[in-house]
């Protein structure tokens, strides 16, 4: 039942990613990187805000094991309160923020953009019964009908002459659209008693989760924010598209691995061995997967890149290049923590996650000397990143940290060994990284390697992968028996 949960996920956020590269291959080549650098910075305020919506409550919702109507009811208020307040704070601070990045035209899409508080309040619930209920296959459904509907008005406007409007309706429309098709699947709608008591129970688990949000979404936007007043614009567009492909990426493997597996070990967090299996399973598949994704996305960055958005993104591509090194972290780090909220232990998941951001202050100042700094220190930390959610994932559950270190050490330097040798070439034979052929042999040079590398660090891998889909193809044949 797990994996048919998964494959269904995983089916959704494949299609996602598709719909979503072909609608941004074609806005790409409509709007400049300048533009997309000015929907960046609006984007990065708007997910700033958008994290007082949840305070934590869409996780408690999905761990709770039977939440009652009042309880929904009063968390919708809740977060209903906080869309309209968060609307008004954006509302009347809009041109200080427009004064500020010396771009006038902020104000305004600040505030038209600002909508989407009120309309995503009306979301939560529903979109965390979904989970709770692990409706993947409506939920992938529905993820990408909308996306391609939004996608479409926002290529119809671009050409238009719409500019950067047409990115911020697509938001808008999305967020309704979503309303309409949440209460459609669900039924819920907001009405009846509320009563703050029954949410206190609620919020003492889900404020960690609300504080570690609150850390997580400064510390990934406040990078935007920061290169858009220090650099330029035209950076932070360049900067965008790249982090925008890894969270494509991160859709397909962190969010993926967050909603399925979240859900699945909180209805077994009484018992905790078999937690343990389950995570030393995914995690050496997950790490095998990851790591020749990563080496293929840094051999593949250049010419995908100017395949699908145009030369004029090729300054992207090289940033996307650092950031694929890595993408190993947030997979692996999605399962780990997933196996520590759904163990209750949402305060270990909030001291997580202040560690982690303790170490990216650093990283912030290196965008005053370049943004290439930035991006090496950012991957180095994210290593580091990855040992602080080992530590506290051994708080939830027994494992031994050195082992699965170990395993995450030797894919890192067989890759970087990889890499550097690929480098070499590329100097020597004085190819172009943004042509087809030798991207193409040095793929499948590095898939070859990392063939042999799973059999020597993760053996059983390939049995367990064997199991797994033996398993699926004996359910896809199974039959009904009639007596």
């Amino acid at each position: 039942m797990l994996i048919k949960h998964i494959l269904w996920d995983y089916f959704g956020r494949f299609s996602l990613v598709f719909a979503n590269l072909a609608i941004t291959a074609v806005l790409s080549r409509l709007l400049s990187p300048s533009e997309y650098g000015i929907i960046g910075i609006v984007l990065a305020i708007s997910t700033l805000a958008t994290i007082f919506l949840e305070f934590g409550f869409n996780s408690a919702i999905v761990q709770h094991p039977d939440p009652e109507p009042v309880q929904l009811n009063t968390i919708f208020a809740v977060v209903l309160a906080a869309g309209i307040a968060l609307y008004t704070a954006v509302f009347f601070i809009s041109p200080a923020v427009a004064r500020f990045y010396d771009l006038p035209e902020l104000t305004e899409l600040l505030r038209i953009s600002g909508l989407s508080f009120i309309i995503n309040a009306f979301n939560l619930v529903p979109n965390s019964l979904i989970i709770k209920n692990m409706r993947f296959k409506e939920q992938s459904i529905r993820n990408v009908s909308l996306t391609v509907v939004a996608g479409s008005l926002a290529i119809v406007l671009a050409l238009a002459g719409w500019g950067v409007w047409a990115l911020v309706v697509q938001t808008l429309l999305s967020a309704l659209l979503l309303v309409g098709v949440n209460i459609r699947l669900t039924g819920w709608l907001p009405g009846g008693r509320i009563q703050l008591r029954s949410i206190v129970s609620m919020f003492h688990y889900s404020k960690y989760l609300f504080l570690s949000g609150v850390l997580d979404a400064v510390f990934t936007r406040f990078d935007t924010l920061l290169i858009g007043k220090a650099i330029n614009t035209q950076t932070v567009g360049f900067y965008s598209r790249a982090k925008g492909m890894e969270n494509m990426i991160q859709g397909i493997t962190t969010s993926s691995l967050n909603a399925v597996m979240f859900p699945y070990f909180s209805k077994m967090q009484e018992d905790p061995t078999r937690i343990v299996g389950l995570f030393n399973r995914f995690f050496h598949m997950i790490a095998a997967l990851i790591f020749l994704f990563a080496g293929l996305a840094y051999i593949n960055a250049p010419w995908g890149f100017r395949l699908l958005f145009g030369p004029q993104w090729d300054q992207a591509a090289l940033y996307y290049r650092i950031l694929a090194m890595s993408a190993f972290a947030f997979p692996l780090s999605a399962l780990m923590l997933s196996v520590v909220s759904a163990m209750g232990n949402s305060k270990d998941f909030f001291r997580a996650e202040v560690g982690k951001k303790a170490l990216f202050i650093p990283a912030f100042l290196l965008i005053f000397h370049s943004i290439e700094a930035f991006l090496y220190g950012w991957v180095i930390i994210i290593f580091l990143a990855f040992l602080i959610n080992l530590y506290y994932l051994r708080r939830s559950i027994p494992i031994r940290v050195s082992e699965y270190a170990w395993v995450v050490f030797r894919y890192t330097l067989i890759l970087a060994c990889f890499l550097a040798l690929y480098q070499v070439f590329m100097q020597w034979s004085a190819l172009s990284s943004f042509h087809l052929l030798p991207a193409l042999v040095s793929s499948i040079s590095f898939v070859g390697l990392q063939l042999l590398s799973v059999r020597w660090i993760s053996p059983n891998v390939y049995q367990l992968a064997g199991q797994q889909f033996y398993q699926l193809y004996t359910r896809l044949l199974k039959r009904p028996t009639h007596d």
